[in-house]
């Protein structure tokens, strides 16, 4: 009976979180799944923006250390970094979208690239910069984008078919994604 009561909890807590990103009431067990694989809320309302609740289970492998990104822009700019325009510059450069001022974007490891970065302007120019950003953007996404379509194209539907259903298949996709990941990346 406790666990029925748990599991009624559990239901309940997934259509608050389901309503609260917009979701749809047929998706509420998708998200409870979701949330049982300790996928953030976040992370489901960013796949639901691009049309697939359960892509979130990709985004929770693909950026695990957003929870750890604080420093903003601003504050890399303040602590005698790189100034706030340049690193959103950057980052348009590498193909991703610029973070706005105030937005916290960058662990602090990341931020120390930035800091260092600054410090050597004398012999590494803002135009040395573009161009590593540049071309290190261009591939990393090429890598990215490959390492999920062929997960995409070939393991998620093998997983998918062996389970015989999308919702119990969440599990075996996420665990599967997230422990190929690593063994692809560069």
């Amino acid at each position: 009976m406790a666990g029925a009561r748990t599991s009624a909890e559990g239901h309940a807590h997934a259509a608050e979180v389901a309503r609260e990103i917009g979701c749809a009431p047929d998706d509420v067990e998708t998200v409870a799944a979701l949330l049982e694989l300790g996928v953030p809320t976040r992370a489901m309302r960013r796949a639901l923006e691009r049309g697939r609740l359960e892509d979130a289970i990709f985004d929770a492998v693909l950026d695990p250390e957003r929870a750890q990104r604080t420093v903003t822009p601003a504050e890399i700019e303040a602590r005698g970094g790189l100034p706030v325009a340049e690193v959103q510059l950057l980052m348009q450069t590498a193909g991703l979208p610029p973070p706005a001022p105030d937005e916290p974007s960058f662990t602090e490891e990341e931020t120390e690239l930035f800091l260092e970065v600054a410090r050597l302007r004398e012999i590494w120019t803002p135009e040395l910069g573009l161009q590593v950003s540049r071309v290190a953007g261009r591939s990393l996404a090429r890598i990215a984008h490959t390492q999920v379509q062929l997960f995409r194209l070939y393991v998620e539907p093998r997983l998918r078919a062996e389970s015989g259903d999308t919702l119990a298949s969440l599990p075996e996709v996420h665990w599967a994604f997230e422990r190929l990941l690593p063994l692809a990346t560069p």
